[in-house]
């Protein structure tokens, strides 16, 4: 069993308690430690009510996610706003985005930039 520090401890209660956090450190200050706690204590991976999420490919490979604009439906994002929103009025498309939207409890975004 992992041992958290009480700082993770206390970072891991407010996730559990629904409040929004942020949390960095410099290598090996045990984020990834933490994150596997978090994923964990919210259901695991395959969880529907959590997302786990990164803002490149390369990040959220090393999580075990996607990128967060896959997620949130907008695939590379590159178009401008008209366009994007064009994407997302798809009926189908929609409703998915919307349903994933409304069913996730814990969306974790890693590798912030």
């Amino acid at each position: 069993a992992v041992v958290l520090s009480e700082e993770q401890r206390t970072v891991l209660e407010m996730v559990k308690g629904g409040e929004n956090v942020f949390f960095t450190g410099s290598a090996g200050t045990g984020k990834s430690v933490l994150l596997r706690a978090i994923i964990d204590a919210c259901g695991g991976r395959g969880c529907p009510s959590l997302a786990i999420t990164a803002s490149t490919g390369i990040a959220s490979v090393n999580i075990g996610g996607t990128t967060l604009h896959s997620w949130a439906g907008i695939g590379l994002g590159q178009e401008d706003a008209k366009k994007l929103a064009g994407k997302l009025l798809g009926q189908e498309k929609l409703k998915n985005v919307l349903d994933r939207w409304r069913r996730v409890k814990t969306l974790i975004l890693d590798e912030s930039t």
